[in-house]
């Protein structure tokens, strides 16, 4: 809900039309329809469209051999794309956040990735199912803590994933299991490493398309100072990566 509510804070100054898709994996039961109910309800509000999409995650997964992760990515992002491509959208943003990039960093580490795959989620990227549609992540360098807060002091109302405390997911183990101990008994910086790591910042002001402003070099500590940075960073990323488009459409989805 912070990315949506930061979309809207920018919206009119920048001349962006907001459309907002939810999918629902269907793994969830009462759960799942009453995150797109929310959703809908939300988007009604705030006098925003909305498109849905739905799929049976586990039968998919079952059929071809997927992890259930690995479906919902596949599934998810295809809807995003086929939304994206009716609506005339060519850039949608995603409400990744750091903690997200840190448990990504173990997850791939575990899986034996190599050099390029620990570099983690860039800030800008191709659709994976649509090179023609851009992905960005304008969330990347805020801590999840800190955009909880910024959500609790705005009042932003939001929804808990209830398959997240789940031990069954190795992505779970991970932030719930692997990252407190290295926490606790080796680096209590652990979740502040990738943004000091060069290989998961954003390029440098200067190199095109993919450069990052001089604001995102050091996220601030507080919620207010987080969302003004993520704002900064946002509006930096769409309008000055594609200064020809400033009328494009970002769709953002709730995650």
């Amino acid at each position: 809900m912070v990315l949506l509510e930061v979309l809207r804070r920018l919206a009119h100054a920048n001349r962006w039309k907001l459309t907002v898709a939810h999918f629902n994996h269907q793994l969830r039961g009462r759960a799942s329809e009453a995150d797109e109910k929310f959703m809908a309800r939300i988007t009604e509000e705030w006098d925003l469209p909305m498109v849905v999409g739905r799929a049976p995650v586990r039968t998919f997964a079952a059929r071809h051999g997927l992890s259930l992760e690995m479906a919902a990515r596949g599934l998810r992002h295809e809807f995003l794309a086929r939304s994206a491509c009716n609506r005339g959208v060519e850039t949608i943003a995603l409400a990744h956040h750091a903690d997200d990039q840190v448990e990504l960093f173990f997850l791939r580490l575990l899986r034996g990735a190599g050099g390029e795959g620990l570099a983690g989620m860039k800030w800008s990227s191709p659709s994976p199912s649509d090179p023609a549609i851009t992905l960005i992540r304008p969330l990347l360098g805020c801590a999840k803590a800190e955009l909880r807060l910024f959500a609790e002091q705005q009042s932003l109302t939001f929804r808990e994933d209830a398959s997240n405390a789940s031990l069954d997911f190795l992505r779970n183990r991970i932030r719930h299991e692997l990252l407190p101990l290295l926490v606790k008994q080796y680096q209590p910086a652990t979740f502040f490493q990738p943004r000091r790591n060069s290989s998961l910042k954003p390029p440098r002001r200067g190199s095109g398309k993919n450069a990052a402003p001089p604001s995102i070099a050091c996220p601030p500590q507080s919620s207010a100072g987080a969302c003004n940075w993520a704002c900064s960073n946002l509006a930096w990323t769409l309008t000055s990566s594609w200064s020809s488009a400033s009328a494009r459409r970002p769709i953002s989805r709730w995650p």
